[in-house]
């Protein structure tokens, strides 16, 4: 298939850092959440192939780390309907 998604360094994405997506499905939409190189950020599909970044102040980014961490590698729980 090749490459599916690119950071998007407009949206304060690092320049080649996307990495370690993990989705899942809930409620007929799904959920992918991946690393940034130094942001976990979030984007969203109704057929699990095309997905768009949900965007908070401009930014897909649900929460970071201090520049060049690396952080990746989210895993999400739901929990009494609380993730």
């Amino acid at each position: 298939m090749g490459i599916a998604m690119r950071a998007d360094i407009s949206l304060g994405e690092t320049a080649g850092g996307l990495q370690a997506p993990y989705v899942i499905k809930d409620q007929g939409k799904y959920y992918m959440f991946y690393g940034d190189w130094n942001n976990i950020c979030l984007a969203i599909s109704d057929d699990g192939k095309n997905f768009e970044r949900v965007l908070r102040n401009g930014s897909p980014k649900l929460f970071g780390d201090l520049s060049e961490t690396n952080t990746r590698d989210p895993m999400i729980i739901k929990t009494g309907g609380l993730w």
